[in-house]
């Protein structure tokens, strides 16, 4: 493999921060050009556009060094040479490290303003195999901070998405990701104009550790509508999550009908610790998290989340679609199974206070685990709702305190809970008790230790 220092082959005069200089770019790809080369940029490089190959590493050995997209150059900073949609993957092993790459948003077009790139993204990888970054700081992406699809064996540590040119309504999403396998997301933080981070289409074997949100419009999200040939979402998991958001911190499901409800297997999450901020538009719905869909098994364990100032509410579970433009399929989603395994929730503004577990189509297990929500003031909320379709075959709580909630499971008429099951559960100030529904709600009440104060 080649060495070569940008220096030595191109005047270095602009800044990753404000542009200007020399556009380098015939240069540069003069080196990336087939591939196995160790390109070690030394400066700040002006460019509308690089190409890279197999076998090429580009390091940026501080955050002063990087690339600056030239004004008006419509396409990615940088993309891999052979765009691939399929499993026929031909790039592999290519490594950024460091430095700063700048996609002068103020002066780039946003969506579909080019046949080639339909949006404009900062970086562009459709099929590869063996790609890293490490501490790249992703600045003022247009459309996207990344677009990547068809990828096999994928680290991104050490991301910095960095956005001081905010663009109202300009999309300027994170990372969204597509049909990759075996995915690695460690140490992501900053801020975006919508989702921070997209799973769509077939992505399985992921582990997202450690999520810093930065005043965040959107959070993460994960999509798929079962598509022929599409296979799921499986085995992800998410921990050590933490920040501040506007809209959601999660939302899954299937986006809009496509005669199914989408392939979900198991989602794990663990350790979120977040706070809600007031919301910034109302295109989106305002909560938590929202999970609809055919769906094997999500489960949470240690949620904490204090001093909210609205009533949106926590987990929205059951809706699977956010548009519904279509004709519905026929037949019902399947969601099997939900876990909630430590819940903190300490609320003192009058204006807090939700329904914090919504099942709004059946789900066939629903397990609460080491629950505990205080609330200050009137009783307001409850605990587990059950609206629209909502249903379920088992109910198992356990290890709750809940306090100054209107209701700890509330049901209209038509809803129904097969059995539940609660154990060691204290209700502080809640006017109506363990259950608020009609009599026929409840099919058989299994009770240890439930006590009223």
């Amino acid at each position: 493999m080649r060495t070569v220092y940008a220096s030595s082959v191109a005047t270095l005069d602009s800044d990753v921060y404000h542009g200007g200089g020399t556009d380098v770019t015939d240069a540069l790809q003069s080196v990336l050009d087939g591939g196995n080369v160790h390109l070690i940029v030394d400066g700040a490089a002006l460019v509308h556009g690089l190409v890279i190959y197999s076998n090429t590493v580009i390091e940026c050995p501080t955050a002063s060094c990087g690339f600056f997209m030239d004004d008006y150059h419509f396409g990615p900073i940088l993309r891999n040479a052979n765009q691939v949609m399929s499993w026929d993957i031909i790039d592999h092993d290519m490594i950024l490290l460091g430095g700063t790459y700048n996609h002068n948003c103020m002066n780039q077009l946003g969506e579909g303003a080019n046949e080639q790139f339909l949006f404009n993204t900062e970086f562009l990888f459709n099929g590869t195999y063996n790609l890293t970054m490490k501490d790249v700081h992703i600045r003022n992406f247009r459309a996207m901070a990344m677009l990547a699809r068809w990828m096999v064996n994928t680290v991104f540590e050490g991301l910095r998405l960095e956005l001081p040119d905010f663009i109202f309504s300009g999309h300027q999403d994170g990372f969204n990701i597509g049909f990759c396998r075996n995915l690695i997301i460690r140490d992501f933080q900053g801020t975006s104009g919508d989702d921070i981070l997209s799973l769509g289409g077939e992505n399985t074997d992921v582990l997202i550790d450690g999520v810093f949100f930065h005043d965040a419009r959107q959070g993460i999200r994960m999509l798929n509508n079962g598509k022929s040939g599409s296979g799921p979402i499986d085995r992800v998991t998410v921990r050590n999550v933490t920040g501040n958001f506007h809209t959601f911190v999660f939302s899954v499901n299937a986006w809009y009908p496509n005669g199914n409800y989408g392939n979900f297997g198991s989602l794990d999450f663990e350790n979120i610790d977040v706070r809600m901020l007031p919301p910034l538009h109302d295109f989106t719905p305002q909560m938590f998290c929202w999970f609809g869909g055919d769906i094997d098994s999500v489960t949470f364990r240690n949620v904490r989340v204090t001093n909210t100032t609205d009533h949106r509410p926590y987990f929205e579970l059951g809706v699977p679609y956010m548009e519904t433009f279509l004709p519905l399929p026929e037949h019902k989603p399947r969601f099997k199974y939900f876990e909630l395994n430590g819940f903190t929730v300490i609320e003192n503004s009058p204006n807090s206070g939700t329904e914090y577990v919504n099942l709004h189509e059946k789900i066939d297990h629903v397990v609460l685990r080491d629950i505990h929500v205080f609330r200050e003031g009137t009783p307001y909320g409850s605990l587990v709702t059950l609206p629209f379709e909502g249903a379920c075959d088992t109910l198992s709580m356990s290890d709750v305190h809940v306090k100054g909630l209107e209701n700890t499971i509330y049901a209209e008429k038509g809803h129904s809970i097969e059995r539940l099951i609660a154990s060691n559960v204290i209700l502080e100030n809640i006017p109506n008790g363990l259950v608020n529904a009609p009599n026929d709600t409840v099919k058989k009440q299994i009770l240890h230790n439930v006590n009223e104060l």
